[in-house]
């Protein structure tokens, strides 16, 4: 069929109504232009025009690690300090504080009862004049590590605080703003625990205190400078890999972040109560991208927070386990035991070593201090503890003496 060309009529009848209207054309011009020319800077044009079954030769470049605000600091000593980490003996709890090189502390988790644990560590803040923690890290919200944080934020300077994203819904916390109590707010991912909630509102009313959701991107370093020498240490948040407000766990367990701490030449991995479904994102994530040289074992020697992939992947040189031998629990298990000890790994024990400090200096020596040095019970497992110090099955918190030990029945 012919195309119809336009009558004279219709030409001058565009012509006029062109010329009524060139201000609104120039304007839709401008438009045009304007769009072509963003389209063009901006890539889009490459997105339409791409050939989406073609393969690519050009290798992505990695958008840049974010770090946290919590680091980034520079301090001046005339001598450097020794990094300090103090394994406290608080039952079947975890508690560590941590001595940097800057004089700077850290504690990581803060143990479980109210009574005995917070004596313990009203005893070591007092002996060391410590007024500020400039570092807390909260793993996850079990009454066994959240305790006596909410005590230490009400009575002494802390600057940072990374905490889990874990909602509480508990009558305690029932007045803290959405925007600050979050996290997943399904039934099994959520914590009711009074201590959490202690916590949140604790952390909420102290003005002066920094905190963020921790995730993979919550690194962050300091450096010591001595004169002409200078030294860097670094927490190296490896999990959550997902975002920290987006990460969910029907086990409060596996919020626990792996996180590992780098000072001269060292390693140290602290894995909370992670379990399986932890580990193994670790190990697809990093393979055996970091040998360490101590783990902070997980769960307190349970099977599910230690595996033989895991040990494989980081072939730590030293274990510590933050355990007390209890019938509920029966604790730690021997299957850990045994993955630890196949790895030749050397394993202390707070039920067996009491209080356990480690120390490296510049020098990235270690030296490890122990409450009690005997050795020959650290492969027994839990019920064999139990057995040992015949503990009962329902015996309430006391402290007995048993073969000149001082021993916690829980």
């Amino acid at each position: 069929m012919a195309k119809r060309r336009m009558t004279k009529r219709q030409k001058k009848q565009m012509a006029n109504f062109a010329f009524a209207h060139w201000k609104l054309l120039l304007v839709l011009l401008l438009i045009v232009v304007v769009l072509g020319v963003t389209a063009y800077f901006m890539g889009w044009l490459n997105f339409l025009f791409v050939d989406k079954n073609a393969t690519s030769n050009t290798t992505p470049v990695s958008a840049p690690e974010r770090m946290s605000s919590a680091g980034g600091q520079v301090t001046n000593l005339d001598a450097p300090k020794d990094l300090v980490i103090n394994f406290f003996s608080v039952g079947q709890a975890d508690c560590m504080i941590i001595e940097l090189p800057d004089g700077k502390y850290m504690i990581i988790d803060g143990g479980d009862d109210k009574t005995t644990d917070r004596t313990i560590l009203q005893n070591y803040i007092t002996a060391k004049s410590i007024t500020t923690f400039d570092y807390m890290l909260l793993t996850h919200p079990h009454q066994d590590h959240v305790a006596n944080l909410g005590w230490i934020i009400d009575n002494y300077i802390v600057r940072y605080v990374f905490r889990p994203n874990v909602y509480s819904d508990n009558t305690v916390s029932s007045g803290l703003p959405d925007t600050f109590n979050v996290g997943p707010r399904d039934k099994d991912t959520y914590s009711t625990n009074k201590s959490y909630a202690e916590f949140l509102v604790s952390l909420y009313n102290e003005e002066n205190c920094s905190n963020e959701i921790f995730d993979k991107d919550s690194d962050f370093s300091n450096k010591v400078i001595c004169g002409e020498q200078e030294y860097t240490y670094k927490f190296d948040f490896l999990t959550p890999v997902a975002l920290g407000t987006t990460v969910s766990s029907k086990n409060i367990n596996n919020y626990s972040p792996i996180v590992m701490l780098e000072y001269a030449g060292r390693k140290i991995i602290f894995t909370g109560d992670a379990e399986t479904n932890v580990l193994t994102e670790y190990v697809s994530t990093y393979g055996n991208a970091n040998n360490v040289d101590v783990l902070k074992v997980g769960h307190h020697g349970s099977k599910n927070a230690t595996t033989q992939a895991f040990i494989d992947a980081i072939d730590p040189e030293y274990a510590v386990i933050q355990v007390y031998p209890t019938r509920k629990d029966r604790l730690p298990n021997t299957e850990t035991l045994n993955i630890l000890a196949g790895n030749d790994t050397t394993i202390y024990r707070n039920d067996t070593n009491g209080k356990i400090v480690l120390t490296i200096n510049t020098a990235g020596n270690m030296n490890w201090e122990l409450e009690d040095t005997d050795m020959s019970n650290n492969m027994k497992n839990g019920e064999e503890m139990c057995d040992l110090y015949d503990i009962g099955v329902s015996m309430p918190l006391f402290d007995i003496f048993y073969d000149d030990k001082k021993v916690k029945i829980a």
